[in-house]
């Protein structure tokens, strides 16, 4: 495996951690909207 691939590799799991962590943040919002209502 070369080095290149596995920076890539890293960004590419970097990006889907960002974005469940947007996706969780976003439902967590929605929650708290919910229930201020």
């Amino acid at each position: 495996v070369s080095r290149k691939h596995t920076v890539v590799g890293l960004i590419l799991i970097f990006l889907a951690n960002v974005n469940q962590t947007e996706e969780a943040l976003a439902e967590m919002q929605g929650l708290f909207a919910k229930l201020h209502l």
